[in-house]
Formats: C-alpha cells, structure tokens, sequence
C-alpha cells in the first residue's frame, strides 16, 4: 500500500471560476491545516479558506521518517516556547551498520560516506515532541477536507486591488482552471515551490531570486514497516548503507512500539531528483528490505503492514531569515508559514544567519510560525 497516492476529491465548482476568500491558507501538511484553525479562531470562518490537496488519512498530516525534533538548539527554544511541556533531550549515538554489526559514529570503524542531508539525525532527539503536535478531530479534519478546495496549482500572480469589498493582492491559478484570489496569503510551503509557481519573477530583485533558490532541496522517499511484535532492540537512529561499494547514501531509520505489543520501523532515503523513476526507487527500497531481513530475523514473519510516499522536496534547514526579511516588501501580504516560514525573530537580537545554519529542526521553525498567529 502506498500513502502517497491520493484520489482527488470530486469538485462542484465550474471552470474559470473566481473565488475570493479575505485569508486564504494553501498546502497539504499539519502546518497548513493548523494555520487553518488559528485564523478562523481569529477572524472567522466566513473569512477563511483552504487551498490544497489533503491526505485522506488523518495521521498523514504528520511528518514521516525519523523524527526531525533533534538538536541542542531546537531543545532551547521549544523548551522556552512550550515550558509546560516536558520535554528531554536523548543524547543517544547513532549508529550505522557494517560488517554485520552496529558500530557508533566516530569510532574506529569507518562509516559510509553521508550524503545530502543524512548527517542532521546525527544530533540527538527531543523526547515528548508528540504532545506539541495535536491533530484535529476525524470530523473536524472531514469537515475541512470537505470544504477546502482541493486542487494542485498551476501559477501564483500578485493583484492590483480595484475593489474595497474583494481586495485581492494574490490569485492562485489552480489545474482545474480556477481563480483562487485573496486579501492574504499564508503559503505552508517550500519558498524555492512558491518562486516556481510565480508568473512575474522579472518584478524580483535577485536577493530575493538567490534566497529561493537556495532552499531548493532534495527528493525523500520515506518507508514504514509495522509488525505485530518487535523485531529488534534498537532505540538509537540507524544507518543502513545502500552499497558499500558506491557512495549511494543510506537509510536512515528509527524504531518505535506501537499500541501494546507492536513495533514501528520509520526511514528515510534522500534523492536527487533525477533519481526519482519508477526503477530507481523500487530497488532501492529492495535493498532496504533485504538489509533488514539480515539483520533482524523476524522482519518478514512479524510484517504486519508497509507503507511508501516519495516527497518532492525535503524541507530546508538552512533558511536564511534575515535575507529573506531585507526585501520582504516583495511579497506583501503573503506569509509563508510552516516548515520552511522565514521567521524575523531569529533575525532581530541575533544579527546573523548562522542560528539558522546551525540546524534549526523544520517542525520546530513551523511552531515557532505558528505561535506568531496568537
């Protein structure tokens, strides 16, 4: 089975239709849908839309793989941001796999070459994240997904307003041939997919240009195994090396129980997004397969269920705020909010990039996005 694929839901609304919402909040993720329920908190539903295609499931609004709730600096400021909270930092060694046992990181044994992002879940967890990322009930969840207009986009071009009542600064063109217009626009997205979608890049200065591009990112593909007993003993992150020949990266995985006798295997493999075909992804998640049948026995008896979702793009953990900030008049009353949202207070006070550089966790960049909604 695969949670990647997803039945677009069937659509009333006529061709070259224009819908005018006075906020209006595009995406797909646990951010988007979050931004969702805080503006209609603040303003109202009647002045709230959604803009995006939503998993069926629920608990897809979740990030997947390995948890990204890592790092000395992430720990302080959720820790400052949530202090009811009670979260701790695990300072558990990763682990990588090789000559047919786990060995720690920067041992004597010599790991793999770590490609692309893999080193960032090198840093250690935060335990107890869970309770800062409450999913919304099933029915309020169906309701949303039933009243949102679910459709990909095809553009996105700034407004002149020409009316008081419907004072559009932004119009998302979707597939489906419709005009999405608003007031403001929240945009749970990736900056380097908004530049993309923009029609009238020439009006950009070439900072604003350079700051998008350089939260391009790579491709994830991310499993997960269910069985109904456990299968290992791991609680360290693992790496599973995809060749020890070719310097073709690794998974990197983690083990979690689930209910009273399950257990959950999460991983993640980064792609270049030339990589992305039909053949190139089913042999690597046969490798991932075979190393695990390897080295845990029971892998195959006890597998219950498996799920696979290649992402696009992985989000950016070097966003540069206050790049960003200098010539944010370019996107007036568009906020982008989420997992890559350009936050001004890492900027003020700070007076320098490199707090962002040193590996802010994304989820932690999307709370602190969304508390500025309060």
């Amino acid at each position: 089975m695969s949670f990647g694929l997803r039945q677009l839901k069937k659509t009333t609304e006529s061709e070259s239709q224009k819908i005018f919402h006075r906020h209006l909040v595009v995406g797909q993720d646990y951010f988007a849908v979050q931004t969702y329920f805080k503006l209609v908190q603040k303003y109202g539903k009647s002045e709230v839309g959604f803009l995006g295609l939503l998993p069926e499931r629920l608990q897809d609004l979740l990030p997947h793989g390995p948890t990204r709730f890592r790092g000395k600096q992430s720990f302080e400021s959720l820790t400052e941001l949530y202090p009811e909270s009670n979260l701790e930092l695990i300072d558990l060694p990763a682990l990588f796999y090789k000559d047919g046992q786990y060995k720690e990181f920067g041992g004597r044994a010599k790991s793999e070459k770590l490609m692309l992002g893999e080193e960032f879940y090198l840093e250690p967890r935060i335990k107890g994240h869970e309770v800062l990322m409450l999913l919304p009930s099933q029915e309020t969840y169906e309701a949303l997904r039933n009243e949102s207009h679910q459709t990909q986009l095809k553009s996105l071009s700034s407004c002149e307003p020409t009316e008081l009542i419907e004072n559009s600064h932004w119009a998302f063109l979707g597939l489906n041939g419709n005009s999405y217009q608003c007031e403001h626009a929240y945009y749970a997205g990736s900056p380097a997919q908004l530049f993309e979608l923009r029609e009238d890049k020439k009006n950009l200065s070439s900072e604003m240009v350079q700051f998008c591009e350089l939260t391009q990112t790579y491709s994830e593909l991310c499993l997960s195994f269910e069985f109904k007993k456990p299968i290992a003993d791991e609680v360290n992150t693992v790496y599973l090396p995809l060749s020890y020949t070719h310097e073709w990266g690794h998974f990197v995985g983690e083990f979690s129980r689930t209910g009273e006798m399950g257990q959950k295997f999460e991983a993640i493999h980064f792609l270049d997004k030339n990589e992305n075909t039909e053949e190139d992804i089913s042999r690597k998640i046969r490798l991932l397969k075979r190393s695990l049948e390897k080295i845990y026995p029971l892998f195959s008896k006890e597998l219950v269920e498996e799920f696979v979702l290649l992402k696009e793009k992985s989000p950016c953990l070097n966003i540069d705020d206050k790049s960003f900030f200098e010539s944010v008049d370019e996107w007036k009353n568009l906020s982008i909010v989420g997992l890559e949202a350009p936050l001004e207070e890492l900027v003020v006070g700070r007076g320098s990039f490199e707090y962002s550089e040193s590996g802010l966790g994304a989820e932690i960049r999307g709370l602190l996005a969304l508390r500025k909604l309060d």
